[in-house]
């Protein structure tokens, strides 16, 4: 199993092996759910210091269009 999942696979993890996910939501593929975050949120200074050490060998860094958040039922 993996901790990332696609929509999709997350829909019938959770909701069912027969669940699918609603079709206004797009393509599946389009979404991916980490179930162990990675994700350090940075910019600036912090950014700068990771690229001038040459940090980007053990990491990728990348801009995110978004990052939510599930905490109890909203996001």
């Amino acid at each position: 199993e993996s901790v990332s999942l696609q929509l999709k696979q997350l829909y019938q993890r959770f909701r069912g092996a027969e669940a699918e996910p609603p079709a206004e939501f797009g393509e599946s593929r389009d979404y991916y759910v980490d179930l162990i975050p990675k994700l350090l949120t940075s910019e600036g200074k912090l950014a700068r210091i990771l690229t001038h050490l040459r940090a980007t060998r053990y990491l990728d860094l990348m801009l995110v269009d978004g990052c939510y958040v599930l905490k109890g039922k909203s996001i």
